[in-house]
């Protein structure tokens, strides 16, 4: 048995059964069953899914002297894409001919491999996405985020991510799985939630230079069509791409992850 601290110290990770009871009964005695992650998190009000005017409406806090409201009442719509997986897939697993010698199991093109790296990138985007919105974890955003070293003032932005109007459980996700997503959510928000985003996916990938996202967010107003919202989106990211991919595009300019941070100190600066 699992105490309670283990069990919150652990992640969890939605599954879908894509199994019927008469399927599974014909794989075997054992009962084996087939899952597939599912990131399907939407924020919810007293068990009522959320408008995107509510959701936009998390973009406006109090001022702590005088109680007077601030902020502008956005979407930030993001959408994020994983960078060359088709080549990933066809050349990634190969190595030189003189290596290849050397190894005892040359041949890393194996079924097994291609599998394990599918499932570890659907892993990411719908079981990591799902779990990092329904906790909104505080501690692990600051502590990574702080691990920044081109952000100068930790202290400031410490005191911006306890904010409570930073929250990721206002996130919703429109889809997120295979190698892309497309999230909405208050839109300061979704800035700080793409930079934490790349971060964790730079975590999850060991750092390899090789292996990047590339985004765009597009910053609407509540009552602005989710879809066109989405294509305007879509456009960001294919910015990001065409500029050289590893990068992100919001308020029609694209910038480098590296070069991302550095403009945090401004950012908060001008909060």
């Amino acid at each position: 048995l699992l105490t309670d601290k283990e069990i919150d110290d652990r992640e969890f990770y939605l599954t879908y059964n894509i199994m019927t009871e008469e399927e599974r009964k014909k794989v075997s005695e054992k009962e084996v069953s087939l899952r597939k992650y599912l990131a399907n998190y939407v924020p919810k009000k007293n068990g009522i899914v959320e408008s995107f005017e509510e959701i936009a409406g998390y973009s406006v806090w109090e001022d702590e002297n005088g109680g007077e409201k601030k902020g502008s009442v956005l979407l930030g719509i993001l959408k994020a894409d994983f960078d060359n997986l088709g080549l990933i897939f066809s050349k990634g697993f190969e190595i030189p001919r003189k290596e290849e010698e050397k190894l005892t199991d040359g041949d890393r093109k194996t079924m097994s491999r291609y599998l394990t790296l599918s499932r570890m990138i659907d892993l990411f985007f719908s079981g990591w996405m799902r779990e990092v919105m329904e906790k909104n974890d505080k501690k692990k955003l600051i502590s990574s985020l702080g691990e920044i070293q081109d952000i100068e003032d930790k202290e400031r932005l410490k005191r911006y991510l306890n904010r409570d109007e930073i929250d990721f459980s206002k996130i919703y996700t429109v889809y997120s799985g295979g190698d892309d997503l497309v999230l909405v959510g208050p839109w300061e928000t979704m800035i700080i939630f793409s930079l934490f985003l790349n971060m964790e996916f730079r975590r999850f990938t060991c750092n390899n230079d090789d292996v990047t996202l590339s985004a765009g967010l597009a910053v609407v107003k509540p009552k602005h069509p989710i879809a066109a919202g989405i294509r305007e989106a879509d456009e960001l990211l294919e910015k990001s791409k065409k500029e050289g991919k590893n990068r992100i595009t919001l308020f029609s300019t694209t910038v480098k992850w590296k070069q991302f941070p550095e403009l945090m100190d401004f950012f908060l600066f001008l909060n």
